[in-house]
């Protein structure tokens, strides 16, 4: 047990600690003396920690015991700690650093501006993340809910951009180049905007327009291909205007320089919320903290699915609130 001695001096209070066994037991005392003394002696050894966030009164004898074990009292510095770092953060960055306690993997952040809202997720792990292609790829697409189901994917968003011909396609042939878990799965030739999204086997998110045999030499071990790149290495595109673009329900990925992935969905085609441009998914990613970050495919495709179930609010190009089969995704995969 610890012992402590108080020596009182110029009226300021000079405390000491001891090792040596306490004459009575520390719980059997009142409550108030209990909580002076324990106070006291944490003040002492980890004045980093909140005492007032401390029950002194449980009546777990276990978790009284863990009470004066020096792991227990180091742990709850470090959480203090944790505490006092993200107090001193802009919003932005203490919304993606705080947890959700209920899926410490992912946080989903609502996301509001002029003309749109939506969900950022913020993921913690980028190993986690793979891309989720159709069941039929090449002839036909699926719902982003039936690739993330078929995959086990607690999270999932579109990806890429296909073929689409007066917009009526099935969805099922990706553009460019798509990589799943390491293989390659299409590599038809792309002259659009932006290029190859994807993770390599250092789980950074890279962008760039490569050949397949590039992709391979770069590791990369999952993928998509679509743009435009907003993003590159801390540096932001310049739209003028929309950029030709205009404003429409849109999906966007980025990674920070922390490792951390931020998967954006934005909603639109409805009244007075007509959706973003390129612009907004700039705005929103640096917010954030983005350094490097690119546009998935949007419009009908824009879809954020969690637990299979979709999210967000999709709405097609005739107004009704449904998404549509496509090619591919990506998806957090924590089995």
């Amino acid at each position: 047990h610890l012992g402590i001695n108080e020596q009182k001096k110029d009226k300021n209070p000079q405390i000491t600690a001891t090792w040596k066994p306490l004459t009575a037991n520390i719980w059997d005392t009142p409550a108030k003396e209990k909580r002076l003394f324990v106070s006291r002696l944490i003040a002492f050894l980890y004045p980093n920690v909140n005492v007032a966030k401390i029950d002194f009164s449980s009546s777990d004898k276990r978790k009284r015991s863990n009470v004066f074990t020096k792991e227990y009292w180091a742990s709850l510095a470090n959480k203090s700690k944790e505490e006092a770092n993200l107090s001193n953060l802009n919003e932005y960055e203490r919304a993606v650093l705080e947890k959700d306690k209920n899926h410490p993997e992912y946080k989903l952040i609502n996301i509001e501006g002029k003309g749109y809202s939506g969900y950022l997720a913020v993921i913690y792990d980028a190993s986690k993340i793979h891309t989720l292609v159709s069941s039929n790829l090449g002839k036909t697409g699926q719902y982003v809910t039936k690739m993330a189901e078929n995959n086990k994917a607690v999270l999932a968003i579109n990806g890429g951009g296909f073929e689409d011909e007066n917009h009526n396609s099935a969805g099922g042939v990706p553009l460019g180049i798509t990589i799943s878990k390491g293989k390659i799965l299409t590599k038809s030739s792309y002259s659009g905007p932006g290029g190859l999204i994807g993770f390599d086997e250092d789980d950074k998110l890279v962008l760039g327009k490569v050949s397949v045999a590039q992709a391979q030499k770069m590791n990369i071990r999952d993928a998509v291909t679509c743009g435009p790149f907003l993003i590159i290495n801390g540096q932001s595109s310049e739209v003028l205007g929309n950029g030709g673009w205009g404003t429409a329900p849109r999906t966007a990925i980025g990674q920070r320089k922390d490792g951390i992935v931020l998967m954006l969905v934005v909603d639109g085609r409805k009244v007075g919320m007509p959706g973003a441009d390129m612009d907004d998914l700039i705005e929103v990613m640096e917010r954030y903290g983005a350094y490097n970050a690119a546009a998935l495919d949007g419009g009908t495709s824009t879809v954020m699915v969690e637990n299979y179930k979709v999210i967000n609010d999709p709405v097609n190009g005739s107004g009704a609130h449904k998404t549509r089969p496509i090619a591919t995704g990506f998806g957090l995969i924590l089995e």
